[in-house]
């Protein structure tokens, strides 16, 4: 991740000349526009982490933990019922910001994105108003919808959920990881 934003953050300061709406200095343009090339590998992406996991900062044992929350998640499988529970847990804080605010702002990030998707699909309010402003930030969802028909419908329940006023999605095109929601056709 920390590398996808370092070239993310090195490709705009070499197309734009500036860093967050602040100008830098030509050479730093320059610089930018020699080393983005470089960088942006795949070869070496995959050599970065590598090297990462080999010294520890990324244990092949976190790594597989991870997968599994995602397949038991994923298959709603498991004693617990992973995602019934979670479900539950934010259903219960949504229901008070909603009884307390007119309107509530939701923002997902990564897996957060599946599991928000996954809640706002089937979520109701006694009150019949548009109040949930929903955003999203590098969403697993293209990628997982390849795996999960189940991702699929609750994007589409989601989109169709009276109470959701907007849904905007933020990604990236060079990170397969974080791409587009893939919104069904007609949508």
């Amino acid at each position: 991740w920390y590398y996808g934003i370092l070239i993310t953050i090195i490709k705009e300061v070499a197309e734009t000349n500036n860093i967050f709406g602040q100008v830098v200095p030509e050479s730093w343009s320059e610089y930018a526009k020699f080393i983005e090339p470089i960088l942006d590998k795949w070869s070496l992406f995959i050599f970065i982490g590598a090297i990462l996991s080999i010294f520890g900062s990324i244990s092949v044992d976190k790594l597989i933990d991870k997968a599994y929350l995602v397949k038991k998640y994923l298959g709603n499988v498991g004693g617990i019922v992973l995602r019934n529970k979670v479900r539950y847990r934010i259903k219960r804080i949504t229901d008070d910001v909603l009884n307390n605010y007119d309107k509530l702002t939701i923002v997902a990030h990564s897996f957060g994105v599946i599991i928000a998707t996954d809640f706002l699909a089937d979520y109701t309010n006694n009150s019949s108003t548009e109040k949930i402003e929903y955003i999203t930030l590098g969403g697993t969802l293209k990628v997982l919808s390849y795996r999960s028909k189940w991702i699929k419908r609750e994007i589409n329940k989601c989109l169709n959920n009276p109470l959701i006023s907007n849904w905007d999605d933020y990604y990236s095109m060079q990170d397969w990881l974080g791409g587009k929601t893939p919104i069904p056709l007609g949508m």
